[in-house]
């Protein structure tokens, strides 16, 4: 069993002739898990079931020089698993085969302008589409989650952030009414406990831990919505109220306990997350207007144009003879320089809150990337950002971010070239002389962000 880690569970299992096929099924069940397996071929094969006190076994004969295709089928019990068994001999392997290589064919992302970055898009986008989403056998719903693969290290639990601002835009990318229809369903789900570090994939709290941009996050994601019902509408009110608890009323500015990397923050007032909630207080301000809620406008107005008064007053700072947006600051004269790499500062002009030509980021961005940032490495390679996280290694999130951010663009993707990563996939970090991968294996969510960030780049804009 995977949820966030890992877990032994005590389990019984037991081997059945199916009475609809007389195939071999298998039933696993436990205090808090139970489901079914059925095991069918095209072609009739024998088996014999053996016991050897310590396991059941299931021994196959197959034929010599015989083709057949064999199928797996899952449900909630036997009767679930073997019907769905019949029905994928019904349809059979060559059909089945061709009806999703026609699906990905159709939705498949071109850019005949190089093949190889086609490639990297597509393996990124469908990765993410088949492996961030789930649905729950027992409720017939979705579930949302940073990856469904084993392979990623906190597989089966969820981020606010690593879904709606990475995975789902790649998602409306291949199918923009299931991205609607997630959307909502997960604002409902997690609203509750909007901002907490992690959520198990029921909405419930695994990881406590303010994260200002995994709140705003809510407000990225409505930004195509063009219906509100009630519901929705009294959850987004909730996730307001949740992230008006951390108001700096000095400053105007909003406060965090975490950074986007998940680790505690040095200074509260964060540059990234207030931006962020900045373009999504925006959004947000767009939903109020149009329903004629005029006193969640004014106070809206105020709280945008409070967010951007206080990151120039606060949050930009002369270094070394120039004005930079800084990394965060603490509103009484204290401040960090950093980068934090899903936080990336390139993303400014990303959320429209700088122009790329503007002086300050142009400052920003020549500072990090220079000799000057200790996680910066003039000598190696591949010389996208390290961080706190993982000091000696690039991250592939901070990649997306370069990628994201018109100064550092090309530069980012002929790096992206050069990383093989996971097999091509996105990874959280790479070494920055081979390109290997070295954490975050099956990362699918982050998988989502890469392949949308080379969309937006490249063809989004065109």
């Amino acid at each position: 069993m995977l949820r966030f880690n890992s877990h032994s569970i005590d389990f019984k299992k037991e081997i059945k002739i199916d009475k609809w096929l007389e195939n071999p099924a298998m039933n696993i069940y436990s205090y808090n898990v139970s489901f079914s397996l059925a095991f069918g071929g095209d072609r009739n094969f024998s088996f014999k079931q053996t016991d050897d006190g310590k396991d059941l076994k299931l021994n196959l004969y197959l034929e010599k020089e015989s083709k057949n295709a064999f199928y797996f089928a899952v449900n909630s019990d036997m009767d679930g698993a073997s019907t769905t068994l019949i029905h994928l001999r019904r349809k059979g392997f060559h059909d089945i085969y061709s009806q999703l290589a026609g699906w990905l064919r159709e939705k498949q992302i071109a850019y005949p302008k190089d093949a190889e970055l086609e490639k990297i898009i597509n393996e990124n986008l469908f990765f993410n589409y088949f492996f961030s989403v789930g649905k729950d056998m027992g409720s017939d719903k979705y579930a949302a989650m940073t990856s469904r693969s084993p392979r990623y290290y906190v597989s089966g639990a969820f981020w606010e952030r690593d879904s709606f601002l990475w995975s789902f835009p790649a998602i409306r990318l291949v199918d923009k009414e299931l991205y609607f229809k997630l959307s909502r369903e997960m604002i409902l789900m997690h609203g509750k406990n909007a901002g907490d570090h992690a959520h198990y994939i029921d909405g419930t709290v695994l990881y406590p831990g303010f994260e200002l941009d995994e709140a705003a996050s809510y407000f990225i994601l409505i930004k195509d919505f063009e219906e509100y019902d009630e519901e929705l509408l009294r959850e987004l009110d909730n996730v307001f109220k949740r992230i008006e608890k951390e108001y700096d009323s000095s400053t105007g500015l909003y406060k965090t306990f975490l950074l986007p990397s998940d680790d505690p923050c040095v200074y509260p007032l964060v540059t990234i997350d207030n931006v962020i909630l900045w373009k999504g207080f925006s959004n947000l301000l767009k939903i109020y207007e149009r329903l004629n809620m005029l006193d969640k406008v004014e106070l809206l107005r105020k709280r945008i144009e409070g967010i951007r008064n206080g990151i120039y007053k606060y949050l930009v700072g002369e270094v070394d003879g120039e004005k930079m947006f800084l990394w965060s600051t603490d509103g009484k004269g204290n401040y960090r320089l950093y980068n934090d790499p899903p936080g990336n500062l390139g993303l400014l002009p990303y959320y429209g809150f700088v122009d790329e030509k503007n002086e300050i980021f142009e400052n920003t961005i020549r500072h990090y990337y220079s000799s000057r940032y200790k996680y910066y490495y003039e000598e190696s390679r591949i010389r996208e950002l390290a961080c706190d996280h993982h000091p000696n290694t690039p991250s592939g999130l901070g990649l997306c971010g370069s990628i994201l951010n018109p100064i550092m663009r090309s530069q980012a993707i002929s790096w992206l070239m050069e990383a093989e990563m996971d097999y091509g996939l996105l990874c959280e970090s790479f070494d920055k002389d081979t390109g290997e991968v070295r954490t975050g294996i099956g990362f699918a969510t982050g998988s989502g962000y890469l392949a949308f960030a080379l969309y937006y780049a490249l063809i989004g804009e065109d």
